[in-house]
């Protein structure tokens, strides 16, 4: 590549193929990191995942789930603060965040957002972008639920 040619190193071929099947962001709930540095499903928190896909299809709702989750003792993987409340426990937007992770039905999704710095204030912020510049691979072995049930939530 010349000196003056533009590049886009998140669209690289080899950008492209070093995010195959890796995390863009934090470990969701249901995957661990193998020696490979690869997303693995992990079997025990998977089966929560399915639980809350199932319940909510079933039409329950979050904040049930969530009360259910927290009376069994269920650990969420990143538990909200609970500073001088007792121990971690589920809320109703971590599990509407995690319904909405395309993951779960087996796509990765990469370049949705960018952060842009405003010199003014020395200050970054963070704008979405728009869905034809998203890099979408879909990835079957890391799917938890099906397209089916995945579907359910959507109606």
């Amino acid at each position: 590549m010349g000196r003056n040619a533009v590049s886009t190193p998140e669209n690289s071929p080899s950008a492209i193929e070093q995010r195959r099947s890796r995390a863009a962001a934090r470990i969701p709930h249901g995957r661990t990191i193998s020696a490979g540095h690869r997303l693995v499903i992990d079997e025990p928190q998977s089966v929560v995942v399915w639980r809350i896909f199932e319940q909510f299809a079933r039409g329950e709702g979050l904040r049930s789930v969530a009360r259910r989750f927290n009376a069994e003792g269920v650990h969420p993987l990143r538990p909200r603060s609970m500073a001088g409340r007792g121990r971690a426990s589920w809320s109703a937007s971590a599990l509407q965040a995690l319904l909405q992770n395309p993951l779960y039905r087996g796509e990765l999704i990469w370049n949705r957002s960018e952060w842009i710095k405003d010199h003014a204030t020395g200050k970054r912020r963070r704008f979405e972008r728009p869905e034809s510049e998203w890099i979408r691979r879909e990835v079957p072995d890391l799917a938890i639920v099906s397209r089916d049930c995945e579907s359910a939530f959507r109606r």
